[in-house]
């Protein structure tokens, strides 16, 4: 008896499109707005908003029933996650926050050459990089000094 597994191509069996081909090459058919466009439309309205649209006979409208009326969604929504970051502190809340309102931090740093194509495989590029990161480390206090390069 064979076994079979499921969900598993047969060998040989060609693509339907050759390699780097799209079989839609317009892209996905418009059916609406972009999640961008809804989040804003649904922040810039109101409470009561929201319950003409989805109803009161449901969690969604027994909730929004009990927030103040005249303020808009975007509003309340900010002042909760104030309040979850004074009283239930999260880090990942408190990153997503500051990366909105301040711009995510960036995580490449240059240390060698301003964007001048290096060889890394020469000693003298290794000495200058472990040279800059002493340097770096002492001025922060952040690690041991005189790293030596590998023999």
């Amino acid at each position: 008896m064979t076994k079979t597994v499921a969900n598993k191509k047969k060998a040989g069996t060609p693509h339907r499109w050759p390699k780097g081909v799209s079989g839609n090459p317009a892209g996905r058919a418009k059916d609406g707005e972009s999640w961008a466009a809804i989040i804003k439309e649904v922040g810039d309205l109101y409470p009561e908003d929201i319950i003409a649209f989805v109803g009161d006979n449901n969690d969604l409208g027994r909730e929004l029933k009990h927030l103040p009326k005249g303020v808009q969604m975007k509003y309340l929504v900010t002042a909760r996650v104030f309040a979850a970051l004074m009283f239930e502190p999260n880090p990942r809340l408190w990153t997503g926050l500051m990366d909105r309102a301040e711009g995510k931090v960036a995580d490449k740093i240059d240390l060698t050459t301003q964007g001048e194509k290096i060889n890394n495989n020469d000693d003298e590029f290794r000495t200058e990089i472990l040279r800059k990161l002493d340097s770096i480390a002492t001025a922060t206090s952040a690690g041991a000094t005189n790293i030596q390069p590998d023999e």
